[in-house]
Parts: structure tokens; C-alpha cells; sequence
């Protein structure tokens, strides 16, 4: 019997044994990654239990907003059709008194509120929030005190015709993003000069900081 020669293989079989390959290894980092990034006790892969958690929660989120919604406590506005561009499994419509159930302009879509809040009780976690924009609509940075107990909080709004009314949840500095130096107006007809991030970070001491919670509205 004469021996069989093999061909070469073609560059569709070559390419499609790379992407192959490819999309092994991703998906070996991604569950790594995901592992990595929930703190939940006993549990060291991301298995069966951490994906039931996963569903356990967006289940609750969205059964306190249909709830909330059909019970008349959500404003059904144009605010409340949008979703937010980029998304993550623990994301969330965040700044209302009650969790999960915040709606309209003032609350903002932000991203690992459990884990933040975990690292704060059982880790000593040092959390910061920045809220830039408030027109003294402060329903945010209560959120934040409540749910984030513990979490520093800066508002930031040059354009305030009034006295700020949440200190007992934030800390207020009449003071407007921009580049350094520069006057801004803003739509309020108020004028300010800007100072960049890294200018406020300076100036309250927060240069060696993580903001863990950022709000610009």
C-alpha cells in the first residue's frame, strides 16, 4: 500500500483553526476576569453559582421597577425609555430613596453598587463619589449615603442660584469643570472658571484617590 501524502492545509482551515483557538482562550480570560471581580465567599470559578446570582438579582431589579411602574411610583417620562449605551451585569438606574426603583432625570445608570457597598462593610474600603451637576436635585447623593453609607461625596455646581441643600450628604464646591483658567457659561446664564480634574484632585487632596462612584449630569 503506497503511503498517503497529505496536502497542505488551505488558509480558510488555518484561519478558521486560529479563530478557534482564539475564542477559546478569550473565553478562559473572560471567566477569570469575571471570577476575579465578584467577591463572594466560597466561591472559586465562575460556576453555577455565581451565574444564578447573576439572575437572582437582574430578576429582582426588574420586578421592583415593573412593580414601581405599574403601582404609579415611576414617572413615566422620556427619561425612563432610554437605556444606557455601555452596560455591565450589575448595572443599575441609581438615585432614589428606594432601591431599584429610580426614575426621571435625577437618577443615573451606574455599575457594582453591591460590590462597592461590600468593600466597604467587610473590607475597610475608602469609597469616593464625585456628582458634578446638582440644580439642588439631590436625590443622587442620597442614594449614595444611603446605600454606600460611608462613601465620601463632592457635588460640584457653579451655576447654583441658591444655597446647596444636601450638606448632610455631600460636600458642595461651587465649581465648574473646564480647562484651567478658562471662563465657561453655562445654560443657566451663570459664568464660572474652570478647573480640570486633575486641578480638584489637587485641591481636595484626592490625587492618590479612586473615585469610585462618578455622576456628571
Amino acid at each position: 500500500m503506497e503511503p498517503r501524502v497529505l496536502g497542505r492545509p488551505s488558509r480558510q482551515a488555518v484561519w478558521t483553526l486560529i479563530t478557534m483557538v482564539g475564542l477559546v482562550i478569550f473565553t478562559l480570560l473572560n471567566l477569570n476576569f469575571q471570577r476575579n471581580l465578584i467577591d463572594l465567599p466560597h466561591v472559586t470559578s465562575c460556576d453555577d453559582t455565581v451565574l444564578d446570582n447573576f439572575d437572582k438579582e437582574f430578576d429582582q431589579k426588574r420586578s421592583e421597577r415593573v412593580k414601581a411602574m405599574s403601582s404609579g411610583l415611576g414617572d413615566r417620562v422620556s427619561f425612563d425609555i432610554y437605556e444606557p449605551e455601555a452596560t455591565c451585569f450589575s448595572e443599575e438606574r441609581f438615585g432614589s430613596d428606594v432601591r431599584y426603583h429610580a426614575f426621571n432625570d435625577g437618577p443615573k445608570f451606574i455599575c457594582g453598587v453591591n460590590f462597592i457597598a461590600h468593600q466597604i462593610a467587610h473590607h475597610g474600603k475608602k469609597c469616593l463619589a464625585y456628582s458634578v451637576g446638582s440644580a439642588n436635585a439631590i436625590g443622587f447623593e442620597k442614594s449614595v449615603h444611603t446605600f454606600l453609607s460611608g462613601c465620601e461625596t463632592h457635588t460640584f455646581d457653579p451655576t447654583l442660584k441658591s444655597a446647596f441643600v444636601g450638606e448632610e450628604y455631600a460636600t458642595f464646591h461651587a465649581w465648574g469643570l473646564g480647562k484651567d483658567g478658562v471662563a465657561a457659561r453655562g445654560a443657566r446664564g451663570k459664568s464660572w472658571i474652570g478647573r480640570s480634574f486633575e486641578t480638584i484632585f489637587r485641591e481636595l487632596g484626592h490625587e492618590n484617590r479612586t473615585i469610585d462612584v462618578l455622576k456628571i449630569d
